[in-house]
């Protein structure tokens, strides 16, 4: 499942501002993958801290949802 499908069906709110905070970096990191003027370490660091961000938001959203599993049964 993509970022913006979780925060699109996510009512956690957490969950929501950090898959929109992890699609602007994604599309930070895409945007200086291209550019000549950055080093490669910040470019790294921010792949990084992307992966880390993407990691985060699908355990936040895989929680939320065993949880409403469990709450339903």
């Amino acid at each position: 499942m993509s970022v913006n499908a979780i925060r699109k069906q996510s009512t956690d709110e957490e969950v929501t501002s950090l898959a929109k905070s992890l699609i602007k970096s994604w599309k930070k990191l895409l945007v200086l993958t291209f550019l000549e003027e950055y080093e490669i370490p910040y470019v790294e660091l921010l792949e990084k801290s992307v992966s880390i961000m993407l990691f985060i938001v699908h355990v936040k959203w895989y929680g939320a949802k065993m949880a409403a599993e469990a709450d339903s049964c």
